[in-house]
């Protein structure tokens, strides 16, 4: 993408325009435009399993922590016993795997170390927040109660100005940032189930923030032309 200042193309592409419709593809319409394709769906297939589909994941999106002032890896150890057993795991590449299907757990990337840091069931019920019991179940909300607001000491509300962490959805890329004392530590996150993001919806309440990376994702911002040369000509020269 490039940005064009000279003021007579500039010009030229107005003019170019000027008598044309233009179609803008922003948010709305792309919604309306899947609402109305949900509904074709619906009425060509009444027995539509849509959500119910093996196909569609919510992938996990880890959160990368930095620049924490005197940042100290054994009270932050300490702080954490109090809610999580914490078990050391031999290699930084087994964490997913370890963590897979662990109620409540997570991975913990230190310095060159590795933690499975896991909830302690009986703390489940301390969570203050005024949420209904899905939603206080979430891996999420454990994560962003009892680590972000307990241990960092961010209040819940406050959590989504948070300037010391990073979202990062590349397990490698965690891990490497941390190895290059890049960042203070990794919190390694799993897979949220699709029928936890619709337990959720019923509630009336939303997901906890960056937990809904949906795959297969739509494809949108692509942009396609005739392949053919005499279409494909352009009638004003833009300078390329």
């Amino acid at each position: 993408m490039g940005i064009i200042h000279d003021a007579k193309i500039i010009k030229e592409i107005v003019a170019l325009i000027k008598e044309k419709q233009i179609i803008l593809a922003d948010g709305h319409h792309r919604y309306e435009g899947s609402l109305k394709h949900m509904n074709q769906m619906r009425a060509s297939n009444p027995n539509h399993t849509n959500t119910e589909a093996d196909d569609l994941r919510v992938l996990p999106t880890h959160r990368v922590v930095y620049n924490l002032e005197n940042f100290s890896e054994d009270l932050l150890l300490k702080k954490l016993e109090e809610d999580f057993y914490i078990t050391s795991i031999e290699e930084i590449s087994d964490i997913n795997q370890i963590i897979l299907g662990k109620k409540w757990a997570f991975g913990l990337v230190i310095n060159d170390k590795a933690f499975k840091i896991r909830l302690k069931p009986e703390k489940i019920d301390e969570i203050p927040w005024n949420f209904p019991q899905k939603v206080k179940e979430i891996d999420l909300t454990i994560l962003h109660y009892f680590f972000f607001e307990k241990v960092l000491g961010v209040p819940g509300r406050e959590q989504r100005e948070l300037k010391n962490v990073v979202f990062e959805r590349n397990f490698t890329k965690c891990v490497s940032k941390v190895l290059k004392k890049e960042a203070n530590f990794a919190i390694i996150t799993k897979e949220v189930p699709i029928n936890t993001i619709k337990e959720v919806c019923y509630s009336g309440y939303t997901m906890p923030q960056k937990s809904t990376y949906f795959y297969p994702k739509v494809i949108c911002g692509f942009l396609f032309s005739s392949i053919n040369d005499d279409e494909f000509k352009l009638s004003v020269d833009i300078g390329l």
